[in-house]
């Protein structure tokens, strides 16, 4: 079965072994897969970001192991839309809310693609199970709004989709790197769930991922 797990290691909802082998895949994918420059150690990569006891989406393929991942933390503290690509608010100030929480460390498996279907659009459903999981988490701790930095290419794809998405600020495009890049909104509303878990998605059992309990609550030998 493929599963998506989510929670924070404090409140014990993670555990220690799923978060070292998403460590272990994002360094696959941030350094050597995008070559972006992060920081690694004993095949892992990890930020000071990482340190804050963020809360953790992480799916889990039933053939490949971890296969996509999210980190998710409150705007009362540190984040990477602030401290990190601080240019991309325009001078606008960020958000200080407990409502308010930001994704990063969005990844997927680099074969797992977004794509068009006829007639609709696609998120791969790894990319899928990880928003419906972050709808479901959001509802859960009273999140009212997500913030993060995307491409506008995955801006589009979720407008597209349905998403209730919007720039933040002036809403002005900049280069990260090479990808031209915007900070973007998503409100936690009945929109997001109807993008996410409504009729027109339509995946089969194969792909479907499915949150499992967290490890507070379940049995542990």
């Amino acid at each position: 079965m493929n599963l998506i797990h989510a929670g924070q290691m404090s409140k014990n909802e993670i555990g220690n072994d799923t978060v070292s082998a998403m460590l272990r895949f994002r360094k696959r994918v941030f350094a050597d897969k995008l070559s972006w420059e992060v920081d690694t150690q004993d095949e892992m990569e990890r930020d000071d970001y990482d340190a804050l006891d963020p809360l953790y989406l992480v799916a889990e393929s039933e053939t490949r192991g971890v296969c996509g991942c999210m980190r998710v933390l409150p705007s009362t503290g540190p984040m990477m839309v602030s401290d990190t690509f601080g240019f991309m608010l325009n001078g606008v100030d960020a958000p200080h809310d407990p409502s308010v929480w930001e994704i990063s460390r969005l990844a997927v498996l680099p074969s797992e693609q977004v794509g068009t279907g006829r007639g609709r659009v696609n998120l791969c459903p790894i990319t899928m199970g990880l928003f419906r999981t972050a709808y479901d988490v959001a509802r859960e701790r009273g999140i009212q709004r997500y913030i993060f930095v995307t491409s506008v290419g995955l801006e589009r794809l979720l407008r597209r989709l349905g998403m209730p998405v919007s720039r933040f600020g002036t809403g002005k495009a900049q280069r990260i790197g090479d990808v031209l890049s915007v900070v973007l909104w998503v409100d936690i509303n009945d929109q997001f769930y109807h993008a996410v878990y409504g009729p027109q998605v339509q995946l089969t059992a194969r792909e479907m991922y499915q949150r499992v309990a967290p490890v507070s609550d379940r049995e542990v030998a």
